[in-house]
């Protein structure tokens, strides 16, 4: 780099430096657009369990545990306290339902149900835990690189 240059800024370094900050926004925008699209589903798949809200929804005993297991509840950021009290709640749910439950349909599997409701509680409260899974659905780290070949004009450069 010539005096000149250091003194008055070179032309070629703007534009390059121009050229990179352009690529590098428009690299950002096309990679946030597609990260948030993908985004979508991958939360979707990491709250919702299809499985055990039909079976609460079908069960007319069990329906009434659908706010228990929402999907809201696995985003949410809890402490060890609130960790065990939650689970201690999930018990109690889980004993309230055993209590009530009919003969004929605990011996049907309906113990089945609740145990693996409990396993299922078990998780989400573990994805609630310091707010685990709510920044693991949140949180997105895009690495952008620009590389700029240049040319050397003349034989000395």
């Amino acid at each position: 780099m010539g005096l000149k240059d250091k003194i008055f800024g070179s032309k070629e370094k703007e534009k390059d430096e121009q050229y990179m900050e352009d690529a590098a926004h428009i690299a950002q925008q096309r990679v946030m657009t597609e990260d948030y699209v993908n985004s979508l589903g991958r939360t979707y798949f990491m709250l919702e369990d299809e499985n055990v809200t039909s079976m609460l929804q079908k069960d007319p005993q069990l329906r009434t545990l659908l706010p228990a297991f929402s999907r809201v509840n696995r985003t949410t950021k809890i402490g060890k306290r609130d960790a065990k009290l939650l689970m201690i709640d999930y018990n109690i749910l889980t004993l309230l339902h055993e209590i009530n439950m009919d003969e004929d349909t605990f011996e049907a599997g309906g113990w089945a149900k609740l145990e693996a409701l409990k396993i299922f509680a078990h998780a989400l409260i573990c994805d609630q835990f310091e707010g685990w899974k709510g920044r693991l659905v949140t949180e997105t780290i895009s690495i952008i690189k620009t590389e700029i070949e240049r040319k050397k004009k003349g034989l000395l450069g």
